[in-house]
């Protein structure tokens, strides 16, 4: 039902639809519990990234919950957070773990 009535919309109607559900990087960032990760070596992919932090992290010995591990531009690493104070934790052990290779902060640009 909900389909038939997308489709009988008129093209400017369904762009307003579309720009209600999407959100910016920003405001995905502003509202969830994110952590960036991001190396000092510009030359290392996420994929190598991701798996380093893997390594040596893992958020069932820290009891965390971690909705979500995404790619970012430059080798880095995007962490979803379900809860604020899990994402300080988080930040916290990984800058300790990690020390100098990486960037590690809730609100990274560079």
């Amino acid at each position: 039902m909900l389909l038939k009535s997308y489709r009988n919309k008129k093209p400017s109607e369904k762009l307003e639809a579309q720009k209600e559900t999407k959100k910016s990087f920003a405001e995905i960032t502003r509202t969830d519990h994110t952590l960036f990760i991001k190396p000092n070596n510009k030359n290392q992919s996420s994929g190598a990234t991701k798996l380093e932090i893997k390594q040596l992290i893992r958020p069932a010995d820290l009891k965390i919950a971690i909705s979500k591990v995404l790619p970012i531009n430059k080798g880095g690493v995007m962490i979803k957070c379900l809860y604020k104070d899990v994402r300080g934790l988080l930040r916290d052990e990984t800058k300790q773990k990690l020390e100098d290779g990486y960037d590690v902060g809730t609100n990274l640009r560079k």
